[in-house]
């Protein structure tokens, strides 16, 4: 996809079921301001949203389509893991963010448009960072908001057209959506 789709950077846009042992879409599911035939009409607070100005943020669990689209929604992400940051403000994720270290991927935005993305971990499913780490790291590069998409086998980071880390399981999972950028 990285070579099709002409990349500089991209990663893992999709959550990963172990019910059904496949890639899973975001409930409410939009790309370039069209909503996908399999999109659900109320978000499950989940997803990731990108707003027409460049703007991250996740959204109120059963915010509608409609509702979305009117904030400008151009393109949404599942990514069913933990908020870390929101309106700047660090989010508590529970005693397991301490001490629980995964493979994770993770994006920050500063302002619209300046975002940084993290993959931690290299191999095996012990290798990687707390959300608590995790989380520190966006805050200390001043993100207002911070999150993680799916950790584990599905976390990826390609940087012009090269797999930069070693999936959990040492390969790469199938995925049904990516978060690029192309310049």
């Amino acid at each position: 996809a990285a070579e099709r789709l002409g990349w500089v950077v991209g990663i893992n846009g999709s959550n990963f079921s172990y019910v059904t042992n496949t890639p899973t879409m975001a409930d409410i599911s939009i790309k370039k301001r069209k909503v996908m035939p399999d999109s659900k009409m109320t978000a499950n607070g989940m997803e990731i949203c990108l707003t027409n100005i460049g703007n991250l943020f996740s959204p109120q669990q059963g915010m509608t389509v409609q509702d979305l689209l009117a904030m400008g929604v151009t393109d949404t992400w599942c990514c069913g893991d933990t908020l870390l940051i929101s309106n700047g403000q660090a989010v508590n994720v529970g005693i397991q963010s301490e001490q629980y270290r995964y493979p994770r991927t993770a994006i920050g935005m500063v302002r619209p448009c300046e975002y940084y993305i993290i993959t931690a971990g290299n191999g095996g499913y012990n290798k990687g960072m707390t959300y608590d780490e995790i989380r520190d790291t966006l805050m200390s590069r001043d993100c207002g908001f911070g999150k993680c998409l799916d950790g584990g086998d599905s976390s990826s980071l390609v940087f012009e057209k090269q797999l930069l880390n070693k999936p959990a399981a040492g390969s790469e999972r199938p995925v049904t959506d990516f978060l690029y950028f192309t310049e």
